[in-house]
C-alpha cells in the first residue's frame, strides 16, 4: 500500500471499547479520537457491515481520505428492516443455545452450512475451528444487544456532501442485507463506485479475500454496477 495510512474499521461491536456508545456515528467518533491518538488526522478507511457504515460516518467527520464500505449496513429506506432484526436476533439466540455443541456440529461441512450460510456463501470450505470462533463471537459478544437496539431505528444519512472517493461493495449472495431492502443510495455521494462481488456472501473477506483486496486497492478489475440502486 506504499506510504498510505489505512484504518480498517471492522465490525466495532467486538473491536472497540464502547464507552456508552452503541451506534455507528458514536463508533466513528471513538475511532476518530483513536486515530488522533496515533498521530494521524486522516486515513484511508475500509470497513465491513457495521464497520462499513462507521467508515461512511467517519468520512462525514472529515477523517477519511477514502472509504471502502464492504456490505455496509444502514443503506435502508427508513430504518433497519424487520427481516434483519429477526435474522440477527435469531442467529444470536441459536449460537448461544447451541454453544456447547458447536465444536461437534461445525466439524461437519453440513453443520457449517446450516449455521453460517446466512453470512458466508460457502462456509463448508472453511476450517471447523474458524467456524466455531465465528459462531461463538456472534453468540457471546457483550455489546451486541445494546448495539442492535440503538441501531434499529436509524439509517445512514447526510452523506451526499462527502467529497472523498467512496466505494461500496456487496456480495452477490448476501443473505443478510437483501438487495431490495438494504442498497438505497440516496444518502451516498455522487462519486460513489458500486461493486458486486461474485460468489460472495455478507462476509466477502471470508469468501474471497483476494477479491476484497482488489476492491480496497482500487477495484479496477472488479465488476462495477452503476445501476445498483433498488
Amino acid at each position: 500500500m506504499g506510504h498510505r495510512e489505512i484504518l480498517v474499521a471492522e465490525d466495532p461491536r467486538d473491536r472497540v471499547e464502547l464507552r456508552e456508545v452503541q451506534e455507528p456515528a458514536g463508533f466513528a467518533g471513538v475511532l476518530t479520537d483513536f486515530l488522533g491518538q496515533l498521530g494521524h488526522r486522516t486515513a484511508h478507511i475500509a470497513g465491513h457491515s457495521v464497520g462499513g457504515w462507521t467508515a461512511l460516518e467517519m468520512a462525514k467527520l472529515g477523517t477519511a481520505q477514502s472509504v471502502v464500505a464492504l456490505s455496509p449496513a444502514g443503506l435502508w429506506a427508513r430504518r433497519m428492516p424487520l427481516y434483519d432484526v429477526l435474522a440477527l436476533r435469531g442467529t444470536r439466540h441459536l449460537c448461544r443455545l447451541l454453544d456447547p455443541l458447536l465444536p461437534d456440529l461445525l466439524a461437519r461441512p453440513l453443520g457449517r452450512r446450516l449455521m453460517l450460510s446466512q453470512n458466508i456463501a460457502r462456509p463448508e470450505r472453511g476450517p471447523p475451528v474458524a467456524a466455531v470462533e465465528i459462531a461463538r463471537a456472534f453468540g457471546r459478544s457483550p455489546g451486541f444487544d445494546a448495539h442492535l437496539d440503538a441501531t434499529i431505528p436509524q439509517r445512514f444519512v447526510g452523506g451526499r456532501s462527502i467529497a472523498v472517493p467512496v466505494s461500496v461493495a456487496f456480495g452477490v449472495k448476501d443473505r443478510v442485507l437483501l438487495r431490495n431492502q438494504s442498497r438505497h443510495r440516496d444518502q451516498l455521494p455522487p462519486q460513489t463506485r458500486w461493486f458486486e462481488l461474485p460468489g460472495c456472501g455478507h462476509v466477502p473477506t471470508h469468501d474471497d479475500p483476494d477479491l476484497v483486496d482488489e476492491v480496497i486497492l482500487g477495484g479496477s478489475t472488479v465488476p462495477e454496477r452503476p445501476d445498483a440502486s433498488p
